[in-house]
């Protein structure tokens, strides 16, 4: 119930405007379910200066600016590492200085060590899972364990649309010649979600390439 969570924050935060547990609770409403990014940002902005190793704030400061931020990520970096500077074993932050390394700076060596790092400390974290086993599918080719990783997402999630996508690109590349699985899976993203782009796209793609079937790949 968003509406009656967020008219509970903000009442919470009208009685003490300085409580950093509100402050952050109603910015990461804000920006993982409204997209309200600029008032997300100036709630942990708020926090931080408060408390500036309140670490919730650090970090999702800094996947906020990864996404609407400066394109050179400067920011968002130096926010992860104050975060990991205090608190080495954080896994959230390792994962998320990984993408940012993977993505942003085409560090994949230190990248891939994050993951691996953060998987250490909580094996059983999708988002690391997810962001390792993309890294090894399209820059190291490493198909065996991304496969791995990805199935193992699915183990903990089965409706994981990352994995559910990813993992139906890698079998088109490496799976049987039938691309039965590869469509299913494409399949079970786009029964949830229609509009997901990223599988109709590939959805479409297989039936254009694997079954010829150019009217609907088409629609």
């Amino acid at each position: 119930d968003y509406d009656g969570a967020e008219a509970l924050f903000r009442r919470a935060l009208e009685i003490a405007p300085d409580d950093t547990t509100s402050l952050n609770s109603l910015g990461s409403m804000l920006f993982s379910v409204r997209k309200q990014y600029a008032e997300s940002e100036a709630l942990y902005r708020r926090v931080l200066e408060l408390d500036p190793m309140d670490m919730m704030a650090l970090n999702n400061l800094g996947r906020l600016l990864e996404m609407t931020g400066p394109k050179d990520m400067t920011e968002a970096e130096a926010l992860y590492r104050r975060v990991l500077d205090a608190d080495p074993r954080h896994a959230a932050a390792l994962t998320n200085l990984g993408y940012l390394l993977y993505a942003a700076r085409k560090d994949y060596d230190g990248a891939e060590a994050l993951f691996r790092r953060a998987l250490e400390i909580a094996p059983d974290d999708t988002t690391s899972l997810n962001s390792l086993g993309s890294m090894l599918f399209s820059v190291r080719k490493q198909y065996a364990e991304s496969e791995a990783l990805y199935r193992r997402v699915l183990e903990l999630d089965p409706m994981d649309m990352m994995a559910l996508n990813n993992l139906g690109r890698l079998l088109e590349m490496t799976g049987p010649k039938d691309m039965t699985e590869a469509e299913a899976l494409y399949r079970r993203v786009l029964d949830a979600d229609p509009r997901h782009a990223a599988a109709l796209t590939n959805l479409g793609y297989l039936l254009y390439a694997a079954r010829k079937d150019y009217d609907g790949a088409e629609a």
